[in-house]
């Protein structure tokens, strides 16, 4: 599986993820989310997803802006 074909998997859960909770506590609409490790907390970058290892180690692991009733569908932001 190609990385990029990974980052997009990982990027459609997260945001599923996020409009899950969102449905939850009664929220509706458009949502924006950045999911990343920072590096001032001593938080080291994605080396591998699935146990691939990636070419460039990534230290966002998704963003974009959805809709809570269509989370799969990420526009960029």
């Amino acid at each position: 599986m190609k990385e990029a074909k990974l980052g997009v998997q990982l990027e459609k859960k997260l945001s599923c993820a996020i409009a899950g909770v969102l449905k939850e506590y009664g929220i509706s609409g458009p949502y924006m989310f950045n999911v990343y490790r920072d590096e001032n907390y001593c938080q080291k970058p994605i080396y591998k997803i699935k146990n691939k290892t990636l070419s460039i180690p990534q230290w966002c692991l998704g963003s974009g802006s959805s809709q809570v009733d269509d989370p799969a569908r990420i526009t960029p932001i």
